[in-house]
């Protein structure tokens, strides 16, 4: 099984009023070969590549069923009291996985202007990006 990046965009109006961060939603299609896989269950995990601010325990994780076409919505971010430098930059590797079996392994760099995810397994897109505003 693999889950393909379909779109990102800003979702960081969901960070709580009175905290800082930023979120990023991302749609996802896991498929088996050429077939999409309806109500699987979906989990992810994240490593600290980059935490300078130590918030890598504070991304939020998911857990997910797939549509009938194997869709999946993915709000990745975190949220914390305290305000974010200017050059603010995490990275966090994600694994995502569907049935307790990796779907998908991204690279998640968050900077004060931008959030990218990056395929690191190969799949295509290999990457999709979106401009947040991290507050």
């Amino acid at each position: 099984m693999q889950a393909i990046l379909i779109f990102a965009q800003d979702d960081g109006a969901t960070i709580p009023r009175g905290s800082h961060g930023g979120r990023l939603h991302i749609r996802y299609r896991l498929m088996a070969g050429t077939t999409p896989v309806p109500n699987a269950a979906i989990t992810e995990r994240f490593t600290a590549v980059e935490d300078p601010y130590g918030l890598v325990p504070q991304i939020r994780t998911g857990t997910y069923r797939t549509a009938a076409r194997g869709d999946f919505d993915d709000r990745v971010g975190f949220s914390t009291p305290d305000p974010l430098p200017d050059d603010f930059r995490l990275v966090a590797d994600q694994e995502i996985l569907a049935n307790g079996q990796t779907a998908a392994t991204n690279r998640v760099t968050w900077s004060s202007a931008m959030v990218i995810v990056r395929a690191t397994d190969g799949r295509r897109p290999p990457t999709v990006m979106a401009q947040v505003q991290l507050r």
